[in-house]
């Protein structure tokens, strides 16, 4: 049994794992030991007292048998936790090694003397791998979760960079690089993990006594994974850019064909205009100039009005989009300063993973949003504008620059809700840098303060109740 134990609860897995490991043996040992005992005495009940050892060998089967270890079962199957898993069949083990092979039970008499030696073993097992696991090969759940924090923060600017890229080029082949493939790999894989590393990381800091810095680090883990789905409202927004366009391409393709038909009867010339371009992108390519360059009171009516053109297209709205945001470049320049301020945070080098925050990237950050505020809501103006000075002949080509007129609002509307929510993560990690290096309430056990649970929970409902907590 105790090399059973030794390998159930093996030591190839963090401090926080084990620290759980032995939670789950310890719960397990009490669980067989009450059920045991308990056993025994209603086994004693039934032969001394009622004189009925066979009614009381029924109950037994019955009750403790089946509905004690029943109950090992359906927790096994309810939780799905490999440790919960493990210490269910440890449960099991040493329940039925009581229960069927020491015959204190049958006999209806009280014997503590294998639940002691049951112990034991369990002892011996649990303390052979803790020694194992702290000394010899010592993880840390904390060190990996931030370890895959700072490689989650690292994909996603990469990721970031290449979907606005894509985006405004009108090219899809970044979304299908190698550079993009291995940046989403490797998020998915750390993204994966962060959950489980939450769970073994606060049971580190909580036998370290570092409660505030565990809630902080949890608050950061769910920036993360808020900050990952609108990630997934960048993509979708370029996606649904692609594919709108193909869809226009199809249709002015068929269209084309039938005017080209009708002119060879001398009904009227077809329109003629280009759709893609010798890069492979479906956008005409925006020269982007600086800002004095261009002439004051410019807007892109009269640019419109200056250049006769055929009915504005999909193609033709993204491109005033983009042009109308290129010159003053806010959203590149927003997208780089997200790109760099993703590069310095939240951790440093390995192996200590510090907290590295820099006081001029909240400055930085909160220009780039302002100036890009400004061109998103002059942009999104004009473009609407542009769309109502024309006149749309079918409701077709209307639901078509309403598709992409909303696309391009969804667009810029994520690129902003991403630049903010950045600015949230850099005050968690304000607050993290100085619970770490000052420690400024010292270190708390308050979990260890058994007379303050009923207290605490009190006042949190209360704080609920008042609008004045957020329930984690």
């Amino acid at each position: 049994m105790v090399a059973t134990v030794t390998v159930y609860f093996h030591p190839a897995r963090s401090q926080g794992g084990m620290i759980k490991a032995l939670i789950c043996a310890f719960l397990a040992f009490c669980y067989s030991a009450c059920l045991t005992i308990t056993s025994m005495f209603v086994e004693m009940f039934f032969q001394d007292t009622l004189e009925l050892p066979a009614l009381g060998h029924a109950v037994v089967l019955i009750v403790f048998c089946g509905g004690g270890l029943g109950f090992v079962g359906w927790t096994k199957q309810r939780l799905g936790d490999p440790l919960v898993n493990v210490a269910c069949s440890l449960t099991a083990l040493s329940t039925i090694t009581v229960l069927t092979k020491e015959g204190a039970v049958q006999s209806g008499d009280l014997s503590l003397a294998k639940i002691f030696q049951v112990l034991k073993m369990v002892l011996m097992g649990v303390v052979a791998v803790m020694i194992v696991s702290f000394s010899i090969f010592p993880i840390s759940a904390r060190r990996k979760l931030r370890s895959n924090l700072a490689t989650v923060t690292d994909t996603l600017s990469t990721m970031m960079a290449i979907i606005t890229e894509s985006f405004l080029s009108g090219s899809e082949d970044e979304l299908t690089s190698a550079e993009f493939l291995d940046a989403e790999a490797r998020h998915r894989k750390a993204y994966s993990q962060l959950d489980r590393l939450v769970r073994e990381a606060k049971l580190e800091h909580y036998v370290a006594g570092t409660e505030k810095e565990y809630r902080l680090e949890k608050k950061l883990v769910r920036w993360v994974q808020d900050i990952t789905h609108n990630m997934g409202g960048l993509r979708n927004a370029a996606s649904l850019q692609f594919s709108l366009i193909r869809e226009t391409i199809a249709r002015e393709s068929g269209s084309l064909e039938e005017h080209a038909i009708m002119a060879q009867a001398d009904y009227f010339t077809p329109l003629e205009r280009s759709w893609s371009f010798p890069d492979g992108s479906f956008l005409e390519p925006i020269v982007e100039r600086p800002e004095e360059e261009l002439s004051p009171g410019v807007s892109v009516n009269a640019s419109a009005e200056s250049t006769p053109k055929p009915a504005l297209l999909p193609a033709d709205v993204f491109t005033i989009f983009i042009s109308h945001l290129g010159p003053s470049m806010e959203q590149r320049s927003l997208a780089f300063t997200l790109k760099e301020i993703f590069k310095e945070i939240p951790f440093g080098p390995a192996p200590q993973y510090k907290v590295s925050v820099n006081g001029r990237l909240r400055i930085s950050l909160d220009r780039a949003l302002e100036l890009y505020k400004e061109s998103r809501e002059k942009t999104l103006a004009s473009l609407y504008q542009q769309k109502e000075t024309i006149n749309l002949k079918t409701h077709e080509a209307e639901a078509d620059l309403e598709e992409v007129s909303a696309s391009c609002g969804h667009f810029s509307f994520s690129l902003l809700e991403f630049g903010e929510q950045l600015q949230e993560m850099l005050g968690i990690l304000d607050e993290l840098q100085l619970e770490v290096e000052e420690r400024p309430n010292g270190r708390s056990w308050s979990w260890l303060k058994v007379w303050r649970w009923s207290t605490t929970a009190d006042a949190k409902m209360d704080a609920i109740d008042a609008g004045a907590y957020t329930i984690p």
